[in-house]
């Protein structure tokens, strides 16, 4: 080549290592280069280079989802290079069917590949067929073919291999590394990944190495080790921030976000979500900004915030629309479904949800049209319409099995599971034995895949379906598995994730503090230093250099002081929501069990079957209030009339209950802690009023006050002794919960909760008196 052709060449390659970095100037190097040789006396090697050149250019145009920009310019490709350069006719082969990829028409990429393919053997391009190759196995991964997969990522590595392209060699095994992490393979998904970043270090592919740092913090988040995950993120970002690729840039801020959002803050994912999109919008690549939209509809979402969720879903979906973008499409209706669901718009829920299966099948996505046939049946099941769900069901199952999908059959078991446990039939014996066949099913397949939230689920399902059919010793087994399960989900990796995030994000603002510090020693230093001049004594230089030092010990224990402060202040929310949510934990059985072991010693007769309704309502509610910090008088009040009602039937009709309510109350509004009535009252029944001859009289009084309300519950026993022994077994957990969850609220608050309990004593009344004072305006928040 002469001089002037070797520096365009130059200028070529300079803009294919911006092409993923910095799309912008990389489309500006093309256009200079094309310019340049357009000028050129035009001979086949020119042509074929100027052709090169428009299907490179091309294909920054693929990423700002600019399809048509990008086709016109394959077409001006293959105008100059003319029919006889097979080489170019493949390329334009392999970019038509990027662009088919991108917009989810995958058996048209596929053939369009396979035109690539034949063009690639006559030119005898290896390097072309293992691009061709590894290209397909892509499309086979989405359709969900894993073996055709597997087998196209190795035989591209082969021939990368045979080729010794180290690029090529790296890209197969980030490939291989993929599929592995979605078939929950981490092991062997982490040395792939190890592996190409070997490669990719070793021939400074930094643009490949941010990619591989991303995808070994995916695989970290899988495993729900957040750390770890957010750690390779920051490796991608610091690398992404260094060489200014904007694109990764923003996907790091993404990612982070997601992680933020599920340990909880969502503060922080909202800032990274706001963060990304903003890069992106910056970019103009509009399919990344739908996907930043669909995670702030989740977010939003997950705090119930279902009008802004609706929102964000519906503005990713129209920029999915205007790209034709169809599989992403399906994910917004999929989305869009359950935001209708929350919102008890079950017609639109079930609309959107069809939507997005048909969609999905048009994408040929099979894990999308297996999760969304599971979402449709559940819609069924909420409007009972039980035969449609248990079809639905049936489909999704068949649907996961063709995948090895584990994890999305064990939950749709679950959901039928409780199909059958609920839906109504002449025989009630045989829907609870299928019931229980998929359950042990689910059981089996949670255990297996070792995932403990649908170990939760199966083993409360299995506890429901034992209890419905008498076997009460099964049904308590499970039951226990359940509590168990949930102890071992709340929250060690995500508390850990939360503040080793904290710690990585505030870092900065703690070092400037410390360079701050110093400035300041300096500063009284040098202050120190121009006054010791002026004395000309050893008297007052000895005096001096004591004052110095005691400044400098005096400056460092107040920073020290200053950053434990900072340090007790950021953990103590955290700590107290811990302490709080363990509190609600050791409640919700102390209850559970006493109730349930009385429904196992009591005779069977007509009445049992009322009582166990009232269990199974007393149990649902009394798992809901272990998730919550308060409650509103009305639904305290319900809570305990339902208690109440199931403890009539052992008390006898000498039990007698009275409420004296204050009409000024509005219990509606006025909230309590939870289980602030419960508590107590459980403890009048259980050690005054069940062992006592005669009659039995429990009084529940609410009073208006002028700073908030008295409640009162007195019985007419035996009176408070806790130091005594009695003949009724008691733990002392009510109570102890009671005072605990008091101490915490009452720490954030000026007017604190009063909790007194006094003996009556005299002629005219005996028993014990329990006093609560809540205050009005109190808060509840940790």
């Amino acid at each position: 080549m002469q001089n002037d052709t070797i520096f365009i060449k130059k200028t070529l390659d300079s803009a294919k290592t911006l092409l993923q970095n910095k799309p912008d100037s990389s489309i500006l190097l093309y256009n200079k280069a094309i310019k340049e040789l357009e000028t050129l006396p035009s001979d086949a090697k020119i042509r074929h280079l100027l052709a090169s050149a428009y299907v490179d250019l091309s294909t920054a145009y693929l990423p700002l989802s600019n399809y048509d920009k990008a086709k016109k310019l394959r077409i001006k490709a293959l105008t100059i290079s003319g029919k006889n350069d097979q080489d170019i006719q493949a390329r334009i082969f392999i970019q038509d069917g990027l662009t088919c990829y991108h917009l989810s028409k995958f058996g048209e990429a596929l053939k369009l590949y396979d035109q690539a393919s034949v063009l690639a053997l006559k030119t005898k391009n290896r390097k072309l067929q293992s691009k061709i190759i590894s290209d397909k196995a892509i499309i086979f991964y989405i359709q969900g073919n894993i073996k055709k997969a597997v087998d196209g990522f190795t035989t591209s590595l082969k021939v990368a291999q045979e080729l010794n392209d180290p690029g090529l060699i790296s890209d197969a095994y980030l490939n291989l590394g993929s599929v592995y992490t979605d078939q929950m393979d981490y092991h062997r998904a982490m040395k792939c990944y190890t592996t190409a970043t070997e490669y990719y270090k070793k021939n400074k592919q930094f643009d490949d190495l941010m990619k591989c740092y991303q995808n070994l913090g995916n695989v970290y988040y899988m495993m729900e080790k957040y750390p770890e995950a957010i750690d390779w993120y920051q490796k991608s970002l610091q690398l992404a921030l260094q060489f200014e690729n904007k694109m990764v840039i923003a996907k790091d801020y993404h990612n982070i976000g997601e992680v933020n959002m599920l340990i909880g803050d969502y503060v922080q994912a909202h800032n990274h979500f706001i963060r990304s999109l903003k890069i992106k919008e910056s970019i103009g690549d509009k399919a990344s900004m739908a996907k930043g939209y669909r995670s702030l509809g989740d977010l939003y979402f997950i705090q119930k915030n279902y009008t802004k969720s609706l929102q964000y879903h519906q503005k990713s979906l129209q920029i999915n629309n205007d790209l034709g973008l169809i599989k992403n499409q399906a994910k917004d209706y999929a989305n869009l479904s359950t935001v209708f669901a929350e919102l008890k718009q079950l017609p639109e829920a079930v609309s959107c949800c069809k939507k997005a299966i048909l969609l999905a099948q048009k994408a040929e996505d099979a894990y999308g049209v297996g999760e969304d046939t599971r979402t449709l049946g559940g819609f069924y099941f909420l409007q009972k319409k039980y035969t449609l769900a248990e079809n639905y069901y049936l489909k999704a199952i068949s649907l996961k099995k063709n995948m090895i999908d584990q994890e999305g059959m064990t939950s749709v078991y679950c959901q039928l599971a409780e199909l059958y446990t609920t839906k109504p039939a002449t025989d009630t014996r045989k829907n609870l034995q299928k019931a229980l066949e998929i359950g042990l099913k689910a059981y089996a397949l949670a255990v297996q895949v070792r995932i403990p939230r649908l170990i939760s689920d199966a083993s409360n399902d299995l506890s429901e379906i034992y209890k419905q059919q008498k076997n009460y010793q099964k049904s308590l087994r499970f039951l226990e598995i359940n509590k168990k399960t949930n102890d071992s989900i709340f929250n060690t990796s995500k508390t850990e994730a939360l503040t080793f995030a904290e710690a990585r994000w505030n870092s900065e603002k703690k070092q400037q503090q410390i360079i701050n510090l110093e400035k300041l020693n300096v500063a009284i230093s040098s202050q120190k230093s121009a006054e010791a001049k002026q004395h000309k004594t050893i008297l007052w230089g000895l005096i001096f250099i004591f004052g110095l030092i005691a400044a400098a010990v005096g400056l460092y224990w107040l920073y020290y002081s200053k950053k434990r402060e900072i340090r007790y202040q950021q953990q103590l929310s955290h700590i107290s929501m811990l302490r709080l949510q363990n509190i609600r934990n050791r409640i919700s059985p102390h209850f559970i069990f006493n109730i349930l072991n009385r429904g196992i010693s009591s005779e069977e007769d007509i009445n049992k079957h009322h009582e166990m309704i009232g269990l199974v309502k007393f149990l649902r509610r009394s798992l809901e209030v272990t998730e919550q910090t308060s409650v509103t008088l009305a639904e305290e009040l319900d809570f305990v009339k339902n208690y109440l009602q199931m403890e009539q039937t052992f008390l006898g009709s000498d039990f007698q209950t009275r409420w004296e309510i204050d009409k000024r109350i509005r219990t509606d509004n006025f909230r309590i802690p939870a289980m602030m009535i419960q508590i107590p009252v459980e403890n009048a029944l259980k050690h005054a009023l069940r062992e006592k001859e005669g009659e039995k009289q429990l009084i529940i009084a609410l009073t208006l006050m002028k700073l908030g309300i008295l409640i009162t519950i007195q019985d007419n026993g035996n009176g408070y002794y806790p130091d005594k022994s009695s003949n009724t077994k008691g733990t002392g957990t009510g109570l102890k919960v009671l005072y605990q969850t008091i101490q915490l609220l009452n720490s954030k608050n000026e007017y604190k909760i009063g909790f007194d309990i006094s003996n009556l004593q005299g002629e005219a009344a005996s028993g014990t008196k329990v006093e609560i004072r809540v205050p009005e305006q109190y808060n509840f928040e940790l």
